[in-house]
């Protein structure tokens, strides 16, 4: 026996006499106690216990092996031929399968010579990942059963990973083995991120089965697979030091730290100063608490990794400050409309609060705060959802043995100044219109080229759509959803607005009137784009651009409205070739005018837009691609010159409004001339600053207001 192993066996021994026992990644001893006296006592644990039970005994039938390889990259899921998501067919030879397009059905097959076509690869990257949970799970049956048969099963698997993982070679979502490449590389993975949620699971299941563990087991689980887990995460350096993929590096880290008591892993994971724990929780919230990367599924994302490093650190006997972790369940519920959806803003898929109930399960269980009970209302809390890489089973763990009835309080526009986002709102129950706009983009990879851009809900239909994004390796992500006119914003020149960093800012927000007024002058060179959004009523909107350039440009203003047409305007064919452009689907153009009608249905919610422009315009009508891959009528407003001027009446109620705009003078002051179900209504626009007089009218300094 070597010294060194001598050593770390002697250190076990003096821990152990210390009293340093476990479980104590996820829970103590104390807290499994607990656990169980709340399965005795608490009928939504018992029916939870009852599932994991269940699901734990099928798979100790189930064959279990650890694969011969690594796994791809997720993004790499995509259809060559499409660009849209695959899905796993059926099986044609052990470790091979058939991958079929969700849009056409067609079916691929694997090439494990080539990365980004290794869809088998793909497949077994879930795998991986289920193998890991699937310790955790066991673990977790045992702890709270003591039937060692599911401890038994988690250390077949932790054992058959010693003797596989050496072999698996090094590699990146490139096919190099380059550990600094941007997002690092990984023997189980490509990526250090994927490497970190699977080295987080099984240091989890670990933890859970620790006493049926020989001594001999730890020290080969350490050498074979944990040391150099966490030697490949640790030697990789992102580019951007504040990221999601450094939370989750930290926390694989960290839960080997804690697992074997190893100070440097435990520092390295907490403090190191340019992306430890510390770091990222104090610097990348904003001030309301939301992810700095402004993607509402990524502030989730990078929920997880960051509350299980404050868990298990807690856990260890240090002392830890949750509020970090309060704040990120109280942001989102700022920006949440009344059935609890996210706005898709940025790299986001669509995100709805429900969906992450287990996190405010444990956080109504520390905090006690009776705003998350908003989202736990209809929960389910005997069931979870999946999450790769994620060991979700914390009402169980952490909830509260009752949650009291809740009055779910009605939410109020909100202009979140620290995340540069603003909502609009109008109307109770579950039916309230919500719109939100961004003002300011994060100099971040996630952040999509539409300064300005919004969307709207009604309820729980999106009617003007933010794209969201695709797979990160299918042509339609960089060709499409992050592509200007795939967003409700001004494109000129049919070229991307700069994204990183781009900046607005809000001139006037005012939650009784209802509106708001943003303006930017970056995104392209010499350009001034002024919006403004008024909620007139929980059925009406208006919004008003402006836009300035010092040059002769073309400029589109781009709208994207989910559902189908009903009423498209008579235009001819035309072809695109750009960026983004070439993505709509039979695009027509109409001759020039001043005022456009249009509408389309979503679900049973028409929507009716009326517009009238400053400048004579072509309107081109298409067909843009949503998240989903389903296609959306989109709608282009486009004009060659230095000046448009456009307000757009857009209308909820099933009637067709009509719309006239006026402009008083060229220094920015407009009268807005509206007809809706018989009502005359007038809206000052007034873009200069000060009081402007015209025929007798006085315009006061307020931005918007009524005439």
């Amino acid at each position: 026996m070597n010294t060194f192993r001598k050593i770390w066996l002697l250190g076990l021994v003096l821990l152990a006499l210390k009293g340093l026992s476990q479980p104590r990644l996820l829970v103590t001893p104390n807290a499994m106690d607990q656990i169980r006296e709340k399965i005795k006592t608490a009928p939504w644990a018992e029916r939870s216990w009852e599932r994991i039970k269940q699901h734990c005994d099928s798979l100790l039938q189930e064959e279990l092996k650890v694969p011969p390889r690594g796994g791809s990259w997720s993004h790499y899921y995509v259809s060559p031929d499409d660009g849209q998501v695959l899905k796993t067919g059926k099986q044609i030879a052990e470790w091979q399968w058939e991958h079929l397009s969700t849009q056409t059905g067609k079916a691929y097959y694997g090439d494990p010579s080539n990365l980004v076509t290794d869809y088998d690869g793909v497949t077994l990257f879930y795998y991986h990942h289920k193998l890991a949970n699937t310790t955790a799970m066991l673990g977790f049956a045992y702890q709270v059963s003591g039937e060692e048969q599911y401890a038994k099963k988690a250390i077949e698997l932790l054992r058959d990973y010693t003797r596989k993982y050496p072999k698996y070679p090094i590699r990146d979502k490139n096919g190099l083995s380059d550990i600094n490449a941007w997002t690092g590389a990984g023997r189980v993975h490509v990526q250090s991120l994927g490497e970190s949620l699977w080295t987080l699971q099984l240091a989890i299941g670990t933890d859970f089965v620790w006493d049926k563990l020989t001594l001999n087991d730890r020290q080969v689980l350490y050498d074979s697979l944990f040391r150099p887990a966490t030697d490949l995460i640790i030697a990789h350096h992102m580019r951007d030091e504040i990221h999601n993929i450094e939370c989750w590096k930290n926390s694989a880290v960290a839960a080997v730290g804690f697992l074997y008591d190893n100070t440097f892993l435990i520092n390295s994971a907490l403090s190191d100063t340019t992306r430890g724990y510390y770091r990222q929780l104090n610097e990348g919230l904003t001030s309301e608490g939301l992810w700095w990367e402004m993607a509402p599924s990524y502030h989730f994302y990078s929920f997880y990794p960051l509350w299980v490093v404050t868990q298990m650190a807690e856990n260890y006997g240090i002392k830890m400050n949750w509020s970090g972790i309060r704040k990120m369940l109280s942001g989102p519920l700022l920006m949440a409309n009344s059935q609890l959806e996210l706005p898709q803003m940025n790299d986001s898929k669509p995100v709805n609060l429900e969906k992450y109930a287990p996190y405010y399960d444990l956080g109504y269980g520390r905090f006690r705060d009776k705003k998350f009970l908003a989202v736990l209302k209809g929960h389910k809390r005997s069931s979870v959802p999946h999450f790769e890489g994620q060991f979700m089973e914390l009402p169980i763990l952490y909830g509260a043995h009752h949650l009291p009835k809740s009055q779910v309080q009605p939410t109020k526009s909100a202009n979140l100044t620290g995340s540069g986002v603003s909502i609009l709102r109008s109307g109770a129950g579950l039916d309230q219109l919500n719109v939100t706009l961004k003002y300011m983009n994060p100099d971040g990879w996630h952040s999509h080229p539409d300064i300005l851009g919004f969307s709207i809900y009604k309820g729980k239909h999106q009617l003007l759509v933010d794209p969201g994004h695709g797979r990160y390796s299918s042509y339609l992500h960089q060709g499409w959803y992050k592509t200007s006119v795939a967003h409700n914003t001004v494109v000129l020149n049919q070229s991307n607005q700069e994204v990183m960093g781009v900046k607005g800012k809000c001139l006037a927000f005012d939650s009784l009137t209802n509106y708001g007024v943003y303006q930017t002058s970056e995104g392209y060179d010499n350009f001034e784009f002024t919006r403004a959004v008024m909620v007139i009523d929980e059925n009406t909107l208006l919004l008003f651009d402006q836009i300035k350039t010092t040059g002769k440009d073309t400029i589109d203003l781009a709208l994207h409205m989910e559902g189908e047409w009903n009423d498209r305007p008579v235009g001819e064919p035309l072809d695109f070739d750009a960026n983004g452009y070439k993505y709509l689907k039979e695009p027509r153009i109409t001759k020039a005018k001043k005022e456009f009608r249009l509408s389309t249905t979503t679900g049973s919610v028409p929507v009716y837009m009326a517009t009238s422009l400053a400048r004579y315009s072509s309107c081109i009508t298409a067909d843009g691609v949503d998240a989903n891959g389903v296609k959306v009528p989109a709608v282009i407003f486009r004009n060659t010159g230095n000046f448009q001027a456009a307000a757009h009446l857009i209308a909820l109620d099933g009637r067709q409004p009509q719309i006239r705009l006026k402009q008083i003078d060229n220094a920015g002051v407009y009268r807005v001339e509206i007809e809706k179900n018989g009502e005359s209504i007038q809206i000052g626009v007034n873009l200069t600053g000060k009081e402007v007089k015209y025929k007798g009218r006085n315009y006061s300094k307020a931005y918007i207001q009524y005439l």
